[in-house]
């Protein structure tokens, strides 16, 4: 019978708990990968900022290749669709703006059924003159464009419904 030994309450219920919380997790593991290959399709970006297209294509095909689930001809399609692509001030302090982008994407599979998740990211940069606030804002968008791609294979290969996912 297994049971806790009430006698000796710090040790062996500490143990015995570990073990326990141990192989569960070893039992569990992580889920298996899709093995599907993928063909990234339409990239709408219904917001005026420039290169973002660019950058959200160019993410998620390196992010693909990246889990050798990039199909050049065939394969399930992927489309992205930008919801919102905003900056807003948050502080100013000696001639500095710190603005915060924000990203939020949709992230829609082809196949029956269809599969889509929406991701959205943020983060902060500093510019002290116009013309570095703009070259700022561009490369604050380049890499949450490459973060939520980075996010996106990895639902695509990890996430819920995977297992109707067909080559």
């Amino acid at each position: 019978m297994i049971g806790i030994v009430v006698g000796h309450r710090t040790s062996v219920n500490l143990w015995f708990v570990m073990v326990v919380v141990w192989a569960v997790a070893c039992h569990v593991g992580r889920p298996a990968p899709v093995t599907a290959r993928f063909a990234l399709g339409r990239v709408d970006v219904p917001v005026a900022e420039p290169g973002l297209e660019d950058a959200i294509r160019s993410g998620m095909a390196r992010s693909l290749a990246r889990a050798g689930a990039l199909s050049p001809a065939g394969g399930i399609g992927v489309d992205v669709t930008v919801i919102r692509a905003t900056t807003r001030p948050i502080a100013v302090t000696d001639g500095v703006r710190v603005h915060t982008a924000r990203l939020e994407i949709e992230v829609r599979l082809d196949g029956v059924p269809v599969r889509r998740t929406v991701l959205t990211d943020e983060r902060s940069f500093t510019a002290s003159v116009p013309d570095q606030a703009a070259s700022a804002r561009a490369a604050a968008f380049s890499t949450l464009s490459q973060d939520l791609a980075e996010d996106a294979v990895s639902w695509m290969r990890y996430g819920p419904g995977k297992g109707q996912l067909t080559p």
